[in-house]
């Protein structure tokens, strides 16, 4: 019976990580680009992961700024909703833009169980380090007819 070394199959049970998650993206850029592909896959799981502990969702509208969760436990929340009340609903970017610690996205919805819905909203991603602490979200677009 030939044995095989302990130490690199560890190693490589170790690197896959907890539930196969991989290191966060090098750059602001592909990191908002996988939270947006998680939210597309309505993944909360993944969107907790790269997102900071004391994370804030802002809703911009109307010249106020309302923090609509704040924390991992109410984004879980926020999002559960979110995708509850459109299961269909797919996300994805047109435009991204960086600074030293903030991503602008113009984010396209499309889809959903009752019909068709498309819509386009900016949003600014702030950053914390390697997570993301803040998401401004602001007023919906909808294409005009």
């Amino acid at each position: 019976m030939q044995r095989m070394p302990l130490i690199p199959i560890l190693a490589a049970l170790i690197a896959g990580g907890a539930q196969g998650r991989s290191e966060v993206p090098a750059t602001r850029e592909q990191q908002v680009e996988r939270f947006v592909a998680a939210s597309s896959r309505q993944d909360v799981d993944e969107m907790v992961y790269l997102v900071s502990d004391d994370v804030e969702w802002l809703s911009v509208d109307d010249g106020a700024v309302t923090v609509a969760a704040h924390g991992k436990p109410a984004l879980r929340a926020r999002m559960a909703r979110q995708f509850a009340s459109c299961p269909g609903c797919r996300t994805t970017l047109t435009g991204v833009t960086a600074t030293t610690d903030r991503v602008a996205a113009v984010e396209s919805v499309a889809g959903s169980d009752t019909g068709p819905r498309a819509q386009r909203r900016m949003v600014v991603y702030e950053f914390a380090g390697p997570l993301i602490r803040r998401v401004y979200h602001f007023p919906v677009e909808r294409p005009a007819p």
